[in-house]
């Protein structure tokens, strides 16, 4: 027997209940289906299936598509533009303290996070199947946690496409005035060291940092018109940075080899070409850092209950988070130590471990209404992603800690000593 419920004025949502009688039928076990916050709930088509003891009650849910939306294009741009910046700035260091291999280092790591983001949003697909009620009434403000609370228990389209194309501009000049650096100097010579154990790491911690932000995508994933198609996005944004970082990086290590600094900028001649990158990378700082502090800021704002209007308290928070961003970098003036350090520790278990371990987790529980089978080529990737993070982290960040309590790192921030600071 199959019931057509007409138009229904105010949404159905699953948690409520289903009567029989008026075409609503009672099923004493929960209904589970997949729901967007934005879909319209217009018609329904509910069947009936009289077993023994139990009345299942299957649902059909007939939906019209989300038109406002970010389509995977316009996702991948926002993306890349959260992504791409200070990598371009520290790569080419990176490549000098892993040597000839860090190039293909870079391109696992850049594989290794694709695939992470695409496991992830698989994540995100499966809770929403199997928990829609967490997606009723809203988008979720803090996606990455939610996922991993599911795991293991308890529109800015105009600014991330700024992003993009000020970190692509500023490449195209940066390649631009090596070229005319090499041009001036025809007899310079790179030289390459052989890297050591700790120089190797702290270039890992680089790229790996170079190439970290996945706990993003979720959040990204939300604002999709087709949440299903996020994997593409995920192959597509590594694929574009890796064709921004990977020549810029390469051309500066066979050029300056251990000249290069932890900020490649300051390697290339002071001329108008280095002042216009500079101001270009500033632009893009300025509109990423934007795109990055917004899910902690609504963090914050969701612990603090404020509410997600404009008002004298969002704006108080958001300026007190923006002002411990500052105290931080202002303290720990050596950029080069502190992003190896965050490349060791937070930025591998977030990007490279979690993302996989909540993969493999969520898809292998049990459910009454939805089964995922792991491919055994998902988890031969997902184990060898899990490996290569936790033991290049933990690498990494033994190397880092040491180069950032070595005496020579210990300069006293602008604040106790104005004077020491200006040597840096």
């Amino acid at each position: 027997m199959t019931f057509q419920l007409p138009s229904l004025h105010q949404p159905l949502y699953l948690k409520d209940k289903l009567r029989e009688g008026d075409g609503y039928l009672h099923s004493d076990k929960e209904v589970r289906g997949i729901l967007e916050p934005n879909d319209r709930r217009d018609e329904f088509e509910f069947g009936y299936l009289a077993s023994e003891s139990r009345a299942l009650v299957c649902l059909k849910i007939t939906v019209g598509r989300r038109t406002d939306g970010l389509g995977v294009w316009s996702a991948m741009v926002f993306v890349v533009g959260e992504l791409a910046g200070s990598g371009v700035l520290a790569l080419p260091l990176g490549l000098v303290n892993t040597g000839y291999s860090g190039i293909a280092i870079m391109v696992l790591s850049a594989v290794a996070s694709a695939v992470s983001g695409s496991m992830l949003s698989k994540c995100w697909l499966v809770m929403r199947e199997r928990n829609p009620e967490a997606f009723i009434g809203g988008q979720l403000t803090s996606a990455y946690p939610t996922i991993g609370e599911y795991a293991w228990g308890k529109p800015m389209r105009g600014i991330g496409l700024c992003a993009a194309t000020a970190t692509a501009v500023a490449i195209v000049i940066i390649i631009a005035s090596m070229i005319r650096d090499k041009t001036q100097h025809p007899d310079r010579k790179a030289t390459i060291d052989t890297p050591t154990f700790e120089s190797f790491f702290l270039g890992f911690g680089a790229i790996l940092f170079s190439f970290g932000g996945v706990n993003l995508f979720p959040t990204v994933q939300q604002d999709m018109r087709e949440p299903t198609k996020f994997p593409y996005v995920s192959y597509l944004s590594f694929g574009v940075l890796l064709a921004m970082y990977l020549p810029v990086s390469a051309m500066a290590f066979f050029l300056y080899g251990d000249e290069l600094t932890a900020n490649m900028l300051q390697q290339l001649p002071n001329d108008w070409l280095r002042a216009t990158a500079e101001a270009i990378l500033t632009l893009h700082l300025l509109t990423a850092f934007i795109i990055i502090l917004n899910p902690w800021s609504q963090d914050v704002e969701s612990v603090l209950k404020i509410p997600p209007t404009f008002g004298w308290r969002r704006c108080l928070v958001r300026t007190l988070l923006v002002g411990l961003c500052l105290f931080t970098a202002e303290s720990i003036p050596h950029f080069g130590g502190l992003l190896d350090f965050i490349g060791g520790t937070s930025v591998t278990m977030l990007s490279f471990v979690v993302p996989c371990v909540m993969y493999l987790r969520i898809c292998s529980r049990e459910s009454e209404w939805y089964e995922h089978k792991i491919p055994v080529w998902h988890k031969a990737m997902c184990i060898f992603i899990i490996v290569l993070g936790i033991g290049g982290g933990a690498a990494t960040t033994f190397s880092s800690l040491k180069e950032l309590t070595s005496p020579s790192t210990f300069v006293p921030p602008c604040y106790i000593n104005m004077t020491a600071a200006e040597g840096l």
